[in-house]
């Protein structure tokens, strides 16, 4: 259990872990996309639609980079971040919109993520509490898996693609759950 616990407490171990959990979500987004390849759907409207896919791998890798290397403005990170994922929010509901869907549960997983980056990235630690976005994201990662276990429409195939998906979230969490402690251990010591 000490050993989780510092594996979880590090930084660098966290960032790895979350280019992991993004590298898999856009591995799951290719393999829909093939699937959706025979439709209409427009590349360049499933990429906005996901841009916070791409986001995450830019800001992990920006924050590995600044880790390992001493290279990397985070700035440019925190930025890319929340921007794709207004980027990613917008392009949803308007599509949503185009479908006769007028809001989804990724919808509202989006628009908590964008507060709670808002709160983390900007030190405005008042938003959101830490506890309560990482079961927010655990229980929006849950759902969908949970739906399509019970399903009889589903195969096993699709089953294991979303649960590729959702783990890909699980993996983020641990990195944004300690970089929020972090910095109100920092507004603490009055920094």
């Amino acid at each position: 259990m000490e050993k989780l616990k510092d594996f979880l407490s590090s930084p660098k171990k966290t960032a790895i872990l979350g280019l992991i959990g993004s590298v898999l979500n856009l591995a799951y987004l290719l393999l829909i996309y093939i699937k959706l390849h025979s439709s209409s759907f427009n590349i360049i409207v499933y990429l906005l639609l996901y841009a916070n896919i791409i986001g995450l791998i830019t800001y992990f890798s920006i924050i590995l980079l600044r880790i390992l290397k001493k290279k990397g403005n985070i700035k440019i990170a925190n930025y890319t971040l929340l921007v794709t994922y207004i980027v990613s929010l917008v392009v949803s509901i308007f599509v949503g919109i185009l479908e006769g869907e007028i809001f989804n549960l990724q919808d509202l997983l989006r628009i908590i993520t964008i507060l709670y980056l808002f709160n983390i990235l900007f030190h405005k630690l008042k938003f959101m509490n830490n506890k309560i976005f990482a079961v927010l994201v655990i229980i929006f990662s849950l759902l969908p898996m949970i739906n399509a276990l019970l399903s009889n429409r589903t195969t096993i195939s699709i089953n294991v693609v979303s649960l590729t998906n959702n783990l890909g979230y699980l993996l983020i969490i641990p990195y944004f759950y300690n970089f929020y402690n972090l910095l109100k251990e920092e507004n603490k010591n009055g920094k």
